[in-house]
């Protein structure tokens, strides 16, 4: 019985789990072990035959709460609770309290295990989860999260709300069947199975779904969440709206059909016509539009000229000089010789210039002209292009 009682005091003074054993009635601590002393900074003589109370280990209401457990049950298993140092310092502790019986006597057994580790890993984790449901509340786009097996709905964020017209209470248990059209509710399913069995993240351009505000048009990504055997757990989705994009897109489209609808028609006008209608550049004066007339008077083909030279190779560069030198006298600026004689009355006053001109064909043959030179202008009066006839 000696080696029993031995072995026994071994035990509890060696367990690296604090231990006390107190008598019921008191409260006084009669038997700690080491780690006891050591988590909480006291020496043997200070604690034996005081209290939690007198130490001030443990809150007075917390204590007294655990002792009315205590006395009914006889046990008070892995109760958390914050307890206090000699140093005064606070941690988190994992407490077991048992009363038990000993030659006709009872005693509290009393175990406990510091868990501010546990407990600060544990705030971390819940500050994470508490970061991650706030992107997740906030971010633009609807994220919706699937139970794998049955693909009701676990989780809606807010923008996801927003866009469907139901609650996340609505959807939560439900399925898309509960919701949208069978068709629509067919294919997200389909999609949804495809995710879960390849395992992959899958990229849905454009899909229709039915919102209670309408037809909307999503772009959809789902991902799927596994286990630690890489089975799969949830169903991850993230949908941005793109109903307004598509009809920009549409409109673009239709714009740039009706502009290619008026160019053509405008070329079909201007190659219609015998008059040499020429384009150019505002900037550099080169040629952007040459048409048949042009072509057949100065007998260049539109694709020797267009965003390759000036019209200033067709004229006669003595006229061209005598006429800048008029300008100069008439407008009372400085006209330099060169293409900017021909457009810079047209800039200035903005009316249309008409002037006769000798002009030199491609073959070097000459041949008289009347030439109408006009500035083309944006709503803001700038000019964009200069236009001869």
């Amino acid at each position: 019985m000696e080696n029993v009682d031995e072995l026994f005091f071994q035990a509890f003074e060696n367990n690296p789990t604090g231990m006390i054993i107190s008598g019921i009635e008191t409260g006084k601590y009669q038997y700690v072990n080491k780690s006891f002393l050591d988590f909480f900074g006291y020496t043997k003589p200070e604690v034996i035959g005081k209290t939690s109370l007198d130490l001030k280990l443990i809150n007075p209401e917390v204590r007294e709460k655990i002792y009315v457990k205590l006395r009914k049950q006889g046990i008070v298993k892995d109760t958390r609770i914050l307890v206090r140092k000699k140093s005064g310092r606070f941690f988190w502790a994992i407490c077991t309290m048992q009363i038990v019986n000993s030659k006709n006597q009872k005693y509290v057994v009393t175990t406990f295990y510091d868990i501010t580790k546990q407990e600060k890993k544990r705030k971390q984790s819940l500050n994470t989860n508490k970061f991650l449901e706030s992107v997740l509340e906030n971010i633009p786009n609807m994220v919706f999260v699937k139970d794998a097996k049955d693909l009701s709905f676990l989780h809606l964020n807010k923008a996801g709300e927003d866009l469907l017209g139901y609650s996340q209470l609505d959807l939560i248990g439900k399925s898309d069947y509960d919701f949208f059209p069978k068709d629509q509710a067919d294919h997200f399913v389909a999609k949804d199975r495809k995710t879960l069995s390849d395992k992959v993240i899958l990229d849905i351009p454009e899909e229709t779904i039915e919102t209670k505000k309408g037809k909307r048009i999503l772009h959809t990504t789902k991902i799927t969440i596994t286990d630690e055997n890489n089975n799969p757990v949830y169903l991850l989705g993230i949908s941005e709206d793109i109903t307004e994009r598509k009809a920009e897109e549409k409109k673009i489209i239709e714009q740039r059909d009706q502009i290619a609808q008026l160019l053509a028609f405008q070329n079909i006008i201007l190659n219609g016509t015998d008059y040499s209608i020429i384009t150019t550049r505002a900037s550099d004066g080169i040629i952007t539009s040459f048409n048949k007339g042009a072509e057949n008077m100065y007998g260049y083909k539109a694709e020797e000229v267009v965003g390759i030279i000036t019209p200033a190779v067709f004229f006669d560069k003595d006229e061209i000089r005598a006429h800048a030198s008029t300008l100069s006298d008439e407008l009372k600026i400085k006209v330099e010789f060169g293409p900017d004689a021909l457009r810079i009355k047209p800039r200035t006053i903005n009316s249309i210039d008409t002037n006769e001109w000798t002009c030199i064909r491609k073959d070097g043959s000459k041949i008289n002209i009347e030439l109408s030179m006009s500035a083309l202008r944006d709503n803001e009066n700038n000019v964009i292009a200069y236009l001869g006839v």
